[in-house]
This record gives structure tokens, sequence and C-alpha cells, in this order.
């Protein structure tokens, strides 16, 4: 209360000075997706001291959503949903009940992530290397936010997830539960970012199904569906045969990558397998077909052939036998003596 002392008009006033609190705030995230709230809570404290402090009980909350006036609050906990993407710093007012006040401002505290998809990145090939395998590959994605690969299969229904990988390294799978002797597989692979979106779609890859048939004798006819994915299609197609399905083929010929069909002539009686390999067109990858075996049907003539002559070469001590010519192949001719 103030005094008066009459004698020099002084007048005296007794003011206290309240101690100022200390304001403080936590977020419950700082790496947030468009459209996604995000939490502010208050760890402001009052005043401590001689004097002591009074309860915190107002607050004003500034998020810094760029060129927004409405993004404030005065509640605790505050939750709030940007309106644009980027960087963003937030302010705290925090006042007692005496009415003093402290401020917190915390630059670049939130970042909120684009609509944008994640870049996708394309399949490399499709390879079968086994009757119940097939090798698929592809690029490392460079897309920033990157959560996970998804690979996807085509059995003939429609596509179902087949593998999912949150390791960017990861950029090869081999799918162990194919049935590469009854058929082609396709497959397809997006990326997903933190905030689940995915990319745009890419290439889808078709592996190689390869059959064979012995429609006359002597000849093996194989056929298979074109290999799929590669922007600039197939070069060309490299055609292998072994004589058994354990056997190492060897190389047989090459036809043209818009080719999907073979045939095979002039064989003898006996099982042949093919293994056909694409060649993609300006790069350097390839991809390999399940091994495909035929019993081909024999092209021997059963017609004798005759003889020209038979001379005896007394000081070879041995018999000479001659005889024309055959247009049906053959590998052996067996001559059959009697006495």
């Amino acid at each position: 209360f103030p005094s008066h002392d009459t004698a020099d008009t002084t007048w005296r006033y007794r003011v206290r000075v309240n101690p100022q609190p200390t304001a403080a705030f936590s977020v419950d995230d700082t790496v947030i997706c468009f459209g996604d709230p995000v939490t502010f809570t208050s760890n402001s404290t009052p005043a401590t001291g001689t004097n002591g402090g009074s309860p915190i009980q107002r607050y004003r909350w500034d998020f810094g959503d760029a060129a927004l006036t409405n993004d404030t609050s005065i509640i605790n906990p505050a939750t709030y949903t940007y309106q644009n993407i980027g960087q963003f710093g937030t302010t705290l007012i925090a006042g007692d009940q005496n009415g003093c006040l402290d401020t917190i401002s915390i630059n670049n505290l939130v970042r909120v992530l684009d609509t944008l998809p994640p870049v996708n990145n394309d399949i490399r090939y499709v390879s079968v290397i086994g009757p119940s395998s097939i090798r698929i590959a592809w690029n490392p994605t460079t897309a920033a936010q990157f959560d996970r690969y998804r690979l996807s299969r085509d059995a003939g229904s429609g596509f179902t997830v087949l593998q999912t990988s949150s390791v960017i390294g990861d950029t090869a799978y081999t799918d162990v539960s194919a049935s590469t002797l009854t058929q082609a597989y396709s497959f397809a692979l997006d990326v997903l970012d933190i905030c689940n979106k995915p990319s745009v779609a890419g290439s889808i890859h078709s592996s190689i199904y390869l059959q064979g048939v012995s429609n006359a004798p002597g000849q093996v006819q194989i056929t298979w569906n074109p290999y799929t994915g590669w922007a600039g299609g197939v070069q060309e197609y490299r055609i292998y045969r072994a004589a058994s399905l354990t056997a190492v083929p060897s190389f047989l010929t090459t036809v043209a990558g818009s080719a999907t069909s073979y045939t095979d002539a002039n064989l003898c009686a006996g099982d042949y397998c093919y293994i056909i390999e694409a060649i993609m067109s300006g790069g350097p990858y390839t991809s390999f077909s399940n091994r495909a075996c035929v019993a081909a049907q024999s092209s021997a003539s059963t017609t004798p052939v005759d003889l020209s002559n038979v001379t005896v070469d007394y000081n070879a001590n041995n018999i000479v036998i001659n005889w024309g010519t055959t247009t049906n192949p053959a590998s052996d001719f067996i001559i059959v003596t009697g006495k």
C-alpha cells in the first residue's frame, strides 16, 4: 500500500516481482506424412525459488504453417494438421496465473513429406534357374523416403504379393514356389515410401515357358512364349540342346527376337532336351527358359542298302565291302555276314 509523507510529499510503493515460468514442449513425431496430425505437448514448469511461482494456466501455440493465420492453438496438448509440405518451426508462449510469460521457439522442428509417389525402379530380368525356381533382379531405388520394395507375381489369376523387403540393397529374389515345367509367370515391382504411397508400376516381366513335341520322324518342334518386360524387346533367342535332363547343353543355333518356335530336324531316335536364352536388345541382361525334353521319333530308313561290290584283299588279309549312298540320315550301318 502506498504511504504519504507530508514533509516531502513522497509516495512510496511496495512492488512484488513474480518469478518467470520456463516454457518447454515436446512433439510426438518430427517427420510426418502430408495429411497426418501431429501433437504438441507443453512441458512448461512454474518458477521456483523464494517467491515461488504459480501454476501454468495459459498456452499459445504457433505451428509456423506458411502463409496461414489459423495455425495456432490455446489448448494443451495441441494437435495440428499441416496444410503445406516442408519444414516448420514451432513457438510456444506459456503463462502462469500471475500473468508471467515465457517463450520457446524451435526452428525446422517438423518435416511434412510431399504427396508425390516415390520413383519406381525397373526389373532387370526374370530368369528360370530350375524346375521350381525363378530369379528376379531389379535396380536399386533412388526414392528419398524409401520404406520397402514390393514384388508381386501373376500365375494366371492376377497379381499377389510375393515378397517385401525394407533393405534398400536387396535387389534380387529367388521364387522357389514356381512350376516352371508347366507355365510362365509374370512379375511386377513397386516401391513404397514411409507414407505408404506406392510408386507408379514399372514394366511387367514374364518368364519363358518352353515346350517341345516330336511331330514327325527325325524332328522336334519347340515353342515358347516371348519374353516381355525390356523396353527395347528381345534382340535374339539362343537355343541350346542336351542329350538328357541333367546333361550340360551345347549351343545349337540362334533365331530372331520375334521368333517363338524352332524345328530341329535330322534327328535320330532318342531324348533331346532344349533351353532357350533371350538376349536383351541393346542391353546386358538375359533370361533363360525351363528345360524341355522330348523323345524324338526315328527317321532311319528300314530299307536295306544295296551293296556295290565285295572284294577280297589277300595282301591285307581282309574283305573290302562297298555300298551305295542313302538319302536318309544315318549315323551307323549294320553289316550282316553269314557262311
